[in-house]
């Protein structure tokens, strides 16, 4: 059994423990969210991902106009005959212009990656924030995350193997829930309500 399993099997026991050390205890309350669901439904979600996308165009053309100037110059290298000291000099410019580009092309690959990494983990906060907020609401003890990959209905699609469904089918963190305790909805709805807010 995987850790992502256990752990909340163990907090469920040490809450069912805690709640049974008494008898004027009340049983704990228990839902669920699903991160992943929550998650590609917020508006934040959906406008974050229309500026990334925007800002992958933005540096597409600014690489695309480095590579224009570095065709430039090899053209230019291309009107000197090879080995005079024209051709050299302008073959040392278009090979000091070709490492720039490659150290220029990693650093915004570099700092992409970066700005989606924080701007994901911001947005994660904020799911766990919001979910901890209608938890005490509610009076919920435990919410508990729903990440059951997706089973497919269509079984005899070849494209997708026995060991696929075999590792779905074993990821399934919750086997059975009454609709009630899934708070997922509550959560978008509050997320999206205070998104436009400006909050």
């Amino acid at each position: 059994m995987r850790i992502r399993q256990v752990v909340p099997l163990l907090l469920l026991s040490l809450l069912l423990h805690a709640g049974s050390a008494s008898a004027q205890d009340a049983p704990p309350r228990i839902a669920i969210a699903n991160p992943g669901r929550i998650l590609s439904e917020l508006q934040e979600t959906r406008e974050l991902e229309q500026k990334m996308e925007a800002e992958v165009r933005q540096l597409q053309a600014q690489l695309q106009e480095r590579n224009a100037k570095l065709e430039e110059l090899r053209q230019a290298r291309s009107a000197f005959k090879p080995g005079t000291e024209q051709h050299e000099a302008k073959n040392k410019e278009l090979l000091q212009a070709g490492a720039d580009l490659e150290v220029w092309t990693r650093v915004m690959q570099a700092e992409q990656q970066r700005q989606r990494k924080q701007r994901m983990k911001q947005l994660f906060d904020k799911i766990t924030t919001a979910i901890g907020e209608i938890a005490q609401q509610k009076g919920i003890d435990l919410v508990i995350a729903d990440t059951r990959p997706d089973i497919p209905e269509d079984m005899d699609d070849p494209r997708y193997t026995f060991d696929m469904l075999k590792a779905g089918l074993n990821q399934r963190n919750i086997l059975y829930y009454s609709p009630g305790v899934d708070i997922s909805s509550e959560v978008i709805a509050t997320m999206d309500a205070r998104y436009k807010a400006g909050q």
